[in-house]
């Protein structure tokens, strides 16, 4: 008895009571949130029965959250304050976590809450439903998390390439706009920014000269460009960063001695209306 008088006197500092020492339920069953505190003396109420000890509910507590007891778990909100360090609860469904572990609940507080909207499903019966939504979630963030990783993957590897696993120079195609000195690319199905291709390595020389042989549509030769002076290692050097930057071996600009000019493997569109 003198424990018991003793732990209802920590419930009065603890919580608010009406002038006849009933729990001001109103209150309680209205707020958004309970506190560590507010939610554990809520379940040391007398009852019909022994209550339960503070150390008891804690105990069942920290049991239920390293068990991974998912409406228990769903109730938890975080600190909401900057110095709090202690977690707050929804009234609802961490009531329906007591009730499915045999705690008591003061009565007005249930109909308070019930009349608040708690439905009338069972403990067991919610904690299926609140699983299910919480596997969904989880399902449509590892696909959101697996479109993002692929997303940056394609896009860029810094100073590295691209990671594409391309075979030929025929999956990557060119399309440029005549009215301003930019370019869409295209690789296996994915597109490209300009500043996909620079992130990558390629130069404003670079990205000029390309510019310069897809506008010809990919073949050229010593008089296409006259301001270049030395167009054989433009084309070298053009090569080897786009070999870098696709990950293709075969270099994707060829010289052919039968057109007597340069040819490029890579597809090529111009759009004079751009």
């Amino acid at each position: 008895m003198e424990d018991n008088d003793r732990q209802f006197q920590e419930v009065l500092k603890t919580l608010k009571f009406t002038d006849s020492l009933e729990l001001d339920a109103e209150y309680y069953g209205n707020l958004d949130s309970w506190s560590f505190p507010e939610s554990v003396a809520l379940l040391s109420l007398p009852g019909r029965s022994r209550p339960r000890t503070q150390e008891e509910i804690v105990r069942y507590i920290e049991s239920s959250i390293r068990a991974n007891d998912i409406l228990l778990i769903a109730s938890v909100l975080p600190p909401l304050e900057i110095d709090d360090d202690e977690p707050h609860f929804r009234p609802i469904l961490f009531t329906k976590w007591a009730m499915s572990k045999g705690f008591h609940v003061d009565r007005e507080l249930l109909r308070v809450l019930k009349n608040r909207g708690m439905p009338s499903i069972s403990p067991s019966d919610l904690s299926e439903k609140i699983r299910e939504i919480y596997e969904s979630a989880q399902e449509q963030q590892a696909k959101i998390s697996t479109t993002d990783s692929v997303e940056a993957d394609k896009k860029k590897e810094g100073k590295h390439g691209f990671a594409l696993k391309l075979k030929a120079w025929n999956q990557v195609k060119f399309f440029v706009f005549s009215k301003k000195p930019v370019f869409e690319t295209y690789a296996d199905g994915q597109f490209f920014s300009v500043s996909d291709l620079t992130d990558s390595g390629l130069s404003e020389r670079h990205l000029k000269f390309l510019y310069q042989i897809v506008w010809k549509n990919g073949f050229f030769d010593k008089d296409s460009f006259p301001e270049n002076k030395n167009l054989s290692q433009s084309v070298t050097r053009l090569n080897e960063i786009l070999q870098k930057t696709f990950k293709i071996n075969d270099a994707p600009i060829r010289y052919d001695k039968k057109a007597k000019g340069y040819i490029a493997s890579f597809q090529t569109k111009a759009d004079s209306s751009g």
